[in-house]
């Protein structure tokens, strides 16, 4: 029997904690956002990379067994009621961007697709990736 939420919602404690975290992750994703602004690259990499493997962490702990037990096992027969469509297109959108997110840090962070990059340190110590192609 799955445990009571805590932020009085009628959620389990899974769902509670996932959607905390979810949150904190919005507010990483923002400051990651202003790292970047502020040509602080490798911090904004961190940053990102951060929030991008704690989801992923999330989906494996707390989403994909929940949509293992409840949505997937009747997949094919009722795609057409918005209950089970629901849920199903999240898990599309969201498995896309969390394979695009992976892709960007592969990119981002190893050799394997670069050509002719070089880094510099910017103003206030904070180092530029220079990439071209």
């Amino acid at each position: 029997m799955p445990v009571k939420g805590f932020l009085g919602t009628g959620a389990t404690f899974d769902a509670d904690v996932n959607l905390v975290v979810q949150l904190v992750m919005g507010a990483a994703l923002v400051a990651g956002v202003i790292l970047a602004k502020q040509r602080c690259y490798r911090a904004h990499g961190v940053c990102q990379t951060t929030v991008l493997l704690l989801n992923l962490l999330m989906i494996g702990l707390v989403m994909w067994p929940w949509f293992r037990r409840q949505g997937n096992p009747i997949f094919p027969r009722v795609l057409h009621r918005s209950y089970y469509a629901a849920p199903m297109v999240h898990a599309a959108l969201g498995m896309t961007a969390e394979l695009l997110g992976l892709y960007i840090v592969v990119v981002a962070s190893t050799n394997i697709f670069r050509r002719g990059c070089a880094s510099e340190t910017g103003s206030g110590g904070c180092e530029r990736s220079l990439c071209f192609g």
